[in-house]
């Protein structure tokens, strides 16, 4: 197998076996607390109704993420570093990051919208 084609199979493999984990952990539901595959921080580990809240759209947001990263990341790679030997690797790493940091903002943004410091849920007016 040449240079390219290795660096083709690992392009399209790791999102995709990414997004097949992240498949199975949401079709077994994290439970609260105890899961080891699940999004933690405080406020989520302080009651249950944040807890499921949290997993539920970080989890949507993953899939999303996840399914950008299969097409943009070969397209990039490809692109800026012409899909060249550890250059494949070193942007798998950068695009694994720029997706936990995108997916850990859109969450804590959420989570502050719906939730007080405390952990109990904020009121929504109905209009």
């Amino acid at each position: 197998m040449n240079h390219l084609s290795t660096g083709f199979l690992v392009l399209m493999t790791v999102p995709g076996i990414l997004l097949l984990i992240y498949g199975i952990m949401v079709r077994s539901s994290p439970q609260f607390p105890t899961s080891i595959f699940s999004y933690k921080t405080d406020l989520t580990k302080q009651n249950e109704d944040a807890w499921k809240e949290a997993n539920s759209f970080a989890g949507k947001w993953y899939i999303i993420l996840a399914i950008f990263n299969i097409i943009l990341w070969p397209l990039a790679t490809y692109a800026f570093w012409d899909g060249m030997g550890t250059m494949i690797y070193i942007s798998c790493g950068f695009f694994a990051m720029l997706t936990a940091v995108i997916l850990i903002t859109l969450t804590e943004q959420h989570l502050n919208k719906m939730f007080y410091r405390d952990g109990s849920r904020k009121q929504t007016s109905a209009a």
